[in-house]
């Protein structure tokens, strides 16, 4: 591939999973270049570009696009100004990769969604689970047999935020993705936790989508550990997989199918995956690689603002607090 790169947003998630997904595939592709890195913390910028050993830095984005002209960027800012940055690079035409959320809300998105359209521009939305090497096999073991059920929790420990929606998005969206159709009703029940914070709570929604599929989906901020867990029933078929979010627990990530009562697969997520780093076992260097591609060859990744969307409009109601979603009224 022939193509130079620049990123916006050097903060923690752009040390931990795209510094190091970059750096591999610089060296596994002599032809991609790194151009440039911006961040409002000019000297953050400039810690990226040493770690990463080529490119120049910046403290302004638009002048890094002016003076560098690359092939495509790298969005990781935070999302109270993503949308807004995102909207501005669609228009102009420079093919980008976007880190979740897509906004501070779906009306954000949906703004995104048609700067892409009416641009035309090449992009990708971020959902890293997508592209973990468990989901990725999860698909393979399928082979094309349609998704009944999925079970799915996500826990995390203090997370006592007024914005935790923005990373329950991750379940929402793994869930639309394998099921394969869009939520038609969401269910929401919302359980406070007053003694850990104002506004902190516990969700479980049950959702329903166009494939014929159901889903029910627990949100626990406040846990005693990190972990994300579902179980895919199918007809004859059940999965489960546990996936290594941040290495939680040492755990590598784990798939077992079982049927009749029997276990036929069992892999831990070692033996599946990309490496054993966590920007590997985590889906960013997967991530990359397919965006990096896509654009080299001219073409639409699958993960565009249109299937993200979806997940978008289900987290506003987690951030409302609404009881009940349909795509044609909301109470």
């Amino acid at each position: 591939m022939e193509l130079s790169i620049c990123i916006i947003g050097c903060g923690g998630q752009a040390f931990q999973s795209h510094l190091p997904s970059l750096a591999r595939c610089l060296r596994e592709d002599g032809g991609l270049r790194f151009a440039g890195c911006s961040d409002l913390d000019e000297e953050r910028a400039r810690r990226f570009r040493a770690e990463l050993g080529q490119g120049r830095s910046y403290g302004d984005w638009r002048r890094m696009l002016r003076e560098e002209r690359p092939d495509c960027v790298l969005l990781v800012t935070p999302f109270t100004v993503t949308a807004a940055i995102a909207e501005e690079l669609l228009r102009l035409g420079v093919p980008t990769l976007l880190e979740k959320p897509l906004g501070e809300n779906a009306a954000q998105a949906r703004a995104l969604l048609q700067a892409a359209r009416d641009s035309g521009t090449i992009h990708q939305v971020a959902f890293n689970r997508r592209h973990m090497p468990l989901i990725r096999t999860l698909l393979d073991r399928l082979q094309g047999r349609p998704i009944r059920h999925i079970d799915y929790r996500m826990h995390r420990v203090d997370r006592r935020e007024d914005h935790f929606h923005t990373t329950a998005v991750h379940g929402l969206d793994l869930c639309l993705y394998l099921a394969g159709g869009a939520c038609l009703e969401m269910h929401s029940l919302y359980q406070p936790l007053p003694d850990q914070g104002i506004g902190v709570q516990n969700v479980q929604a049950l959702c329903r989508y166009g494939s014929g599929a159901t889903a029910s989906l627990s949100f626990c901020p406040c846990a005693g550990l990190v972990c994300e867990q579902l179980a895919v029933c199918v007809d004859g078929g059940s999965l489960f997989v546990d996936l290594p979010i941040w290495g939680a627990r040492g755990n590598p990530g784990l798939l077992a199918e079982y049927r009749g009562g029997e276990r036929v697969f069992q892999a831990d997520g070692l033996a599946l995956g990309d490496g054993p780093a966590l920007f590997e076992s985590n889906g960013f260097y997967h991530q990359l690689r397919s965006f990096l591609q896509d654009v080299a060859a001219g073409r639409m990744p699958a993960d565009t603002l249109e299937t993200g969307l979806g997940a978008m409009e289900l987290s506003d109601c987690l951030r409302e607090g609404r009881a009940l979603y349909r795509p044609d009224a909301t109470l």
